[in-house]
C-alpha cells in the first residue's frame, strides 16, 4: 500500500487481502483507494455520492475526472471568441 496524500494506491493481491480495511479507510477517512496492477490504476474505491449534500446528476454517473479542475487553461483551450 502506498500513501500518495490524496489517495492510497494498492496492488490487486493486497487489495483482495485488505478489502475490509480499505473500505474502512474510504468510509471513515473519505480517502480514495486506487487499485493498481503493476503500478497502473485499474479501479477506484470512493465514497458513494448518496447522502451527500451535493445533488447527483444522472447524466454524470460513472464519470471520473482525472485532470486538475483548478489548473489554469492554456490559451488554445478557450474558445476563440473568449480569448
Amino acid at each position: 500500500m502506498t500513501d500518495r496524500g490524496e489517495f492510497i494506491a494498492v496492488e490487486i493481491a493486497e487489495a483482495e487481502r485488505q478489502f475490509p480495511a480499505l473500505l474502512k479507510v474510504v468510509e471513515e477517512e473519505g480517502r480514495i483507494v486506487k487499485i493498481v496492477r503493476n503500478g497502473k490504476p485499474i479501479a477506484e474505491l470512493a465514497r458513494s455520492a448518496e447522502g451527500s449534500d451535493l445533488p447527483m446528476f444522472p447524466e454524470l454517473a460513472g464519470v471520473v475526472f482525472h485532470a486538475d479542475p483548478t489548473a489554469p487553461l492554456d490559451n488554445e483551450d478557450w474558445p476563440e471568441t473568449s480569448r
